[in-house]
């Protein structure tokens, strides 16, 4: 395997990324590492890759560090008024409480900030650091120095990348028989060398083989040592994907004798909303197209809802319910490198999977078209350690969105995503049903309205009005704050109160996810109790 080889290469393009295009670099890579041209290109296209990765982590790093000081603006702010005021025992306090925040809230921005001038390291930063450390006393750490250095280089390595080709029979080093559960790889001529792999549970090895051989199909390759991993369009496999060649062809015939730009662009803009139009048409046989199912996804609960929208906008509720993830978020009270602390992880996150999987399983049996959620890429920092705990460390966001649109993906599911902002506020007050499930609603309605005008925020109608009196009541706020207010002005008011149904409310059925040992509750409410208040 050429992995060392690739790496260096993969390495050194990094580094002289700007001139990636110039000829004189490409030729010294193939002559200096022993790579052929699809294999120089794949470097290349790797190098990319993590590039674009680095920068799009320096530029969420840097709107962190925005965030912070503008809250560091509101302490210094807030200090500045409590100093003016008499000085009590109790003003001593705050002070000492808000100058110990700024201080940590400075010190943690200036890590930030220091962050921000690093630059990638291919092995590993914090492996290169610990090896840094280590030498320090090369006679007391010898044993440590060698296993710490063996896993840096092999992290270094890193994977082989390989760019599919469709008129290659999905990728020029590989042949594939994927109905017997292997790959051969080619290194170069005269070599062959057959990978064996287990058989996945979903797999259609039938249905990627004949793309292969059709040469529909381009298959990306990833590997290393340890693993290899095929990467394909998982919409053409589907059927849910738009064919770029026939396309072009119909275009191309479309616009002979046609001379004027203006005239070929009308052509084509035609051409293709048909055929988007079609691949609608076939993504959407046999599912109902004005039925989605929408989720709340928080760290411990997932809730979802599955609506019909009517002609007139309104909607009806077809089913409701939700996943109780929190016996699997309680603190096992360990390190969290010990095995106890890593297993309970593990868990977690497979049961989440599963989640996912049976939510989808649900969209099928329902004939759901469209699957709508919230937009997760939001601040989430608070001064409360244990809602850091949860938002940050257990609830692996980017993983669950990654493996939610690759299922939409190949069932032919439109996907939606929607702004979150007062969801839960709002399914609360008009829907008396546990919070997620609320939530799940009220972010179902706006995926199944995005695309009309001025139907963001729902009406404020009588029954709302009167949760709202119930509230004001419940919370000893005068009824007449209330009146002629926005959502948002509303959510003002009560954002101090206690204003969420809890877990019990509406009497659910509670099931487990497939057996009791999952600890995961299925929680099933009864529709006709979502919208009474």
């Amino acid at each position: 395997m050429k992995l060392g080889s690739f790496a260096a290469a993969r390495t050194l393009i990094y580094k002289r990324l700007d001139e990636s295009a110039n000829k004189d670099l490409f030729d010294y890579i193939k002559e200096n590492f022993d790579l052929n041209d699809i294999e120089v290109r794949s470097a290349i296209a790797q190098a990319k890759q993590s590039k674009d990765g680095f920068i799009a982590g320096r530029d969420n790093l840097s709107d962190v560090i925005k965030d912070l000081n503008e809250d560091l603006a509101d302490l210094q702010k807030e200090l500045v008024k409590i100093q003016a005021l008499k000085s009590t025992d109790k003003r001593k306090k705050k002070v000492k409480q808000i100058k110990r925040k700024i201080f940590r809230l400075k010190h943690k921005i200036s890590r930030k900030e220091k962050s921000m001038g690093d630059e990638i390291v291919f092995g590993g930063k914090h492996l290169l650091k610990k090896l840094g450390r280590l030498h320090n006393d090369k006679i007391k750490n010898a044993d440590d120095i060698i296993k710490t250095k063996d896993e840096y280089v092999i992290n270094r390595l890193g994977s082989m990348y390989l760019l599919g080709e469709a008129n290659q029979k999905g990728n020029r080093f590989f042949d594939f028989d994927l109905i017997n559960n292997k790959i051969i790889y080619k290194p170069f001529k005269g070599k062959k060398i057959e990978i064996g792999y287990a058989k996945r549970n979903g797999f259609d090895a039938a249905s990627l083989q004949e793309l292969i051989d059709n040469k529909q199909i381009s298959i990306t390759i990833s590997m290393n040592e340890k693993q290899i991993c095929l990467i394909y369009d998982e919409a053409i496999v589907n059927g849910y994907a738009i064919n770029e060649a026939e396309r072009r062809k119909e275009i191309k015939k479309a616009q002979e004798g046609v001379f004027t730009k203006e005239e070929k662009t009308a052509i084509a803009k035609e051409i293709y909303a048909n055929y988007y139009k079609e691949l609608h048409n076939r993504q959407m046989m046999n599912k109902i197209s004005n039925r989605y199912l929408g989720i709340d996804i928080n760290p411990e609960y997932i809730g979802y809802s599955i609506i019909d929208l009517n002609e007139d906008n309104t909607y009806n509720i077809i089913k409701g319910g939700c996943y109780d993830l929190s016996a699997l978020c309680k603190k096992t009270g360990k390190a969290s490198d010990s095995d106890i602390a890593k297993k309970r992880n593990n868990k977690r996150k497979y049961e989440r999977s599963q989640a996912v999987c049976d939510i989808f399983r649900m969209m099928k049996h329902y004939k759901v078209g469209s699957f709508v959620m919230e937009d997760l890429n939001f601040k989430n920092s608070s001064e409360i350690k244990e809602f850091n705990r949860k938002t940050k460390n257990i609830w692996d966001r980017e993983k669950l969105t990654t493996q939610i649109k690759k299922k939409c993906t190949e069932g032919g599911y439109q996907f939606i995503e929607v702004n979150p902002v007062y969801s839960s506020f709002i399914g609360n007050f008009t829907n008396k049903v546990f919070d997620p499930v609320g939530a799940s609603i009220e972010i179902n309605r706006r995926g199944a309205t995005k695309y009309l005008k001025g139907f963001f925020y729902p009406d404020i109608d009588l029954s709302t009005v009167r949760a709202a009196v119930m509230m004001c009541k419940k919370c000893h706020t005068d009824v007449e704050l209330i009146r002629d207010k926005s959502w948002k002005e509303l959510y003002t008011i009560f954002n101090k109160f206690r204003y969420r149904w809890g877990v019990q409310v509406g009497k659910p059925r509670t099931l487990s996810l497939k057996t009791y040992k999952s600890r995961v509750r299925v929680l099933e409410y009864n529709v006709s109790n979502f919208n009474s208040h």
